[in-house]
């Protein structure tokens, strides 16, 4: 699209030198974008062939997982907020499937703020979601919440269930919770939910910490 707005200008006679030069200077931006997400899909694509487990910085996977979707969703005037504590330890599992169970919960909150902008007239409603970690009851927590559509109570007894999705058929497919939720089990963990209809959502991911003399395991 940027080139072809180029061309247009070109074709048109009116392309000044500092338009060309910003128009370039964003082109590059979007190529390192670009090049930035696909090596991280190549990196997470390779590492899934591995059952390797190994222990996980929570919040580093949170950072690791925002610059994949940050572009995308300020294109959509989504707030992203992200609050990590850099003392809350680690836990054991394979780094990537936890980062894809973070993706999984960013996007089904993004899905519930983009809905509530199509059903709510109200022209001052701020589509926002928040990513936290923090150290609670001796266990190690990651939050995704937002401020969208919210989920039924009669949903939420079916949500981690595969296949059932809340979304028109082209646009889920029912699996992203039920990946998510089998991963955390995986890890001795589990995932709660709150919510309140038309108001928020909060996902928490409830993970043991580990001891700092505990070793790591792998297996192939």
């Amino acid at each position: 699209m940027g080139l072809d707005n180029v061309l247009l200008k070109i074709s048109s006679g009116k392309p000044t030198g500092d338009y060309l030069k910003n128009k370039v200077n964003v082109l590059h931006g979007y190529i390192d974008r670009i090049r930035h997400i696909i090596d991280h899909i190549r990196t997470f694509s390779r590492e899934q062939t591995s059952l390797s487990v190994e222990k996980i910085d929570i919040s580093e996977v949170c950072r690791n997982a925002l610059p994949i979707l940050r572009t995308q969703y300020d294109h959509h005037q989504i707030i992203l907020r992200l609050s990590t504590d850099p003392t809350v330890g680690f836990v054991i599992g394979n780094k990537y499937k936890l980062e894809q169970v973070v993706l999984n919960l960013i996007s089904n909150a993004r899905d519930a703020v983009e809905e509530k902008e199509k059903i709510i007239d109200d022209p001052n409603y701020q589509k926002e979601i928040k990513i936290s970690t923090f150290y609670d009851d001796e266990k190690i927590c990651l939050e995704v919440e937002d401020n969208g559509t919210g989920i039924s109570e009669e949903d939420r007894n079916n949500i981690f269930d595969p296949f059932f999705t809340t979304k028109d058929p082209e646009s889920g497919t029912g699996l992203g919770l039920s990946i998510s939720y089998g991963i955390i089990r995986e890890m001795n963990g589990e995932i709660r939910v709150r919510s309140h209809v038309n108001e928020y959502t909060v996902m928490r991911v409830i993970l043991p910490k580990v001891d700092y003399g505990q070793s790591e395991n792998s297996d192939s």
